[in-house]
């Protein structure tokens, strides 16, 4: 699939802009002697690297000839082109961001894979790179509502890269908080709080670039206390396997009650 000129050059600048911006922060920690852990560093930037290789290797493919079958499928209720189509198809995959990430954090099944971007207890620019592979084979899924009412192929994954690749810059502590603009907009604030392990602060800040859905749906939380970063069971291991498949160990014992 190439997408239109225009939205492709604006991907290809965030991509870079991500990528410079965690080059910095690591530079920036360095000079200023800030402790890291250099095992989860590694650890997360060899799982960003698994996760680009096999979209290289066609995991990604399966979704796009899956949502360009659907599209020859569509109702054609919603017909949209220009700048005016784009805001809007980025609207939507801002509201189909959040049904999916909220889905992932609800569904045992989905969370083993979505789980690998929470279990670190790290939070940096580099801990936004820990994707699962697993995310090429399903996550189309909850694109297919908006090609089957009329959108094209392009305009609904280059609006869901435009919002995944917004919030690569809010995976950092080194923003406080932004008054008024953490309520609207994801940020490093309410994005921390998502990272939490802390019982006041799970299951909250499921947004793509906007909070609004969080607080039409009652999902919105401020960052009133210290954040314990990880998730309720942390992986204690240096296997990067387990680290990749711990949830799905725990997820089978419980299914089949062992």
């Amino acid at each position: 699939m190439i997408l239109p000129k225009a939205i492709n050059q604006i991907v290809v600048i965030l991509f870079f802009v991500n990528i410079t911006l965690t080059i910095l922060e690591l530079f920036f920690d360095y000079i200023n002697q800030v402790k890291r852990d250099r095992f989860e560093d590694k650890q997360s930037f060899i799982i960003g690297i698994l996760y680009n290789i096999t979209e290289e290797l066609g995991f990604g493919i399966i979704g796009l000839y899956a949502l360009s079958y659907l599209s020859s499928q569509s109702f054609n209720l919603i017909f949209l082109s220009g700048p005016l189509g784009w805001i809007i198809s980025i609207f939507l995959a801002d509201l189909t961001y959040y049904i999916m990430h909220r889905t992932e954090h609800k569904v045992g099944f989905l969370w083993c894979y979505h789980a690998t971007h929470h279990n670190s207890s790290e939070y940096n620019l580099l801990t936004g790179y820990r994707l699962s592979f697993m995310e090429h084979l399903i996550e189309w899924i909850f694109l297919a509502p908006l090609i089957l009412l009329g959108l094209s192929p392009e305009m609904v994954i280059g609006s869901m890269i435009i919002v995944a690749q917004y919030q690569h810059w809010i995976h950092t502590k080194k923003v406080i908080r932004i008054p008024l603009f953490d309520k609207i907009f994801n940020s490093p604030s309410p994005h921390r709080v998502h990272h939490a392990s802390n019982e006041g602060f799970l299951d909250k800040n499921f947004g793509g670039i906007t909070l609004i859905w969080d607080h039409l749906f009652g999902t919105y939380q401020d960052e009133v206390f210290d954040v314990k970063f990880g998730i309720t069971r942390n992986v204690d291991t240096k296997s990067l396997f387990d680290v990749l498949i711990n949830e799905w160990r725990i997820w089978w014992r419980e299914k089949n009650g062992s």
